[in-house]
C-alpha cells in the first residue's frame, strides 16, 4: 500500500512541476562556465581583477557580471584583467513536439551559449578558456512570456494540425456516436 501511495505521489509531483525559466537556466550555464576561472584564480591567488565583457549590450552581460562579482573583487587598478567574450547566445523554439487533444502544445526549447574567458597580466595572456553548451528541454506553450520573448519566433502549426486532424477527430467521434445509438436501438 505504501508503495502505491509513494508512486502516485511521485507521479503527481512530476506532472505538477513547473519548467525552469530562461533566467534560471542561464544562471546555471554561467555558473558552470565560470568554474574554470574560479579554479584558476584560487590556484594563482588572484583576489582582484579588471572586468570587461564584450558585447556589453548582450542579455548575458548582466548575468555574467553578477556571477563574477559574487566570486571575485573588481578593481580598476588591478594588474589582472579578465575579458569575457560572448561569441554566441541563442534562445529558440525550433519545433512543436506534442499535440495533445485536451491540453496545450509543448515546444522544444534550445538555449545555446558560447563564451570565451581570457585573463591578462601586464598585457600577456595567462589563461584562456572556451565554454560552449546547448541546453534543450520541452516546455508548455503557456510558460512562454511573449512580451519578453518578442524576438524569438515560435514554430508554426502545420496545415495537417490546423484543419485535417480536427476534421478526422470530429468525423470519428460522430461515427462512434452514430454506431452507439444504432446498435443500442436494435
Amino acid at each position: 500500500m505504501r508503495f502505491i501511495f509513494v508512486f502516485i505521489l511521485i507521479l503527481l509531483s512530476s506532472l505538477i512541476s513547473q519548467p525552469r525559466n530562461e533566467i534560471e537556466i542561464l544562471n546555471g550555464l554561467i555558473e558552470k562556465s565560470s568554474v574554470p576561472i574560479q579554479d584558476f584564480f584560487m590556484s594563482n591567488s588572484i583576489s582582484s581583477i579588471q572586468l570587461k565583457i564584450f558585447p556589453d549590450d548582450s542579455k548575458l552581460a548582466p548575468i555574467i557580471k553578477s556571477n563574477l562579482l559574487s566570486k571575485i573583487n573588481v578593481d580598476a587598478s588591478s594588474k589582472n584583467k579578465l575579458e569575457v567574450i560572448i561569441k554566441d547566445f541563442n534562445l529558440e523554439y525550433p519545433e512543436i513536439v506534442s499535440f495533445p487533444i485536451f491540453s496545450e502544445e509543448k515546444l522544444k526549447r534550445k538555449i545555446s551559449v558560447n563564451l570565451t574567458y581570457i585573463v591578462y597580466t601586464n598585457g600577456e595572456i595567462i589563461f584562456n578558456n572556451n565554454f560552449q553548451e546547448v541546453y534543450s528541454d520541452t516546455i508548455p506553450i503557456s510558460t512562454i512570456n511573449f512580451e519578453a520573448q518578442s524576438t524569438e519566433k515560435l514554430p508554426s502549426i502545420s496545415f495537417w494540425r490546423k484543419l485535417v486532424e480536427p476534421a478526422i477527430v470530429t468525423s470519428v467521434t460522430g461515427l462512434i456516436i452514430y454506431l452507439f445509438f444504432t446498435v443500442r436501438s436494435k
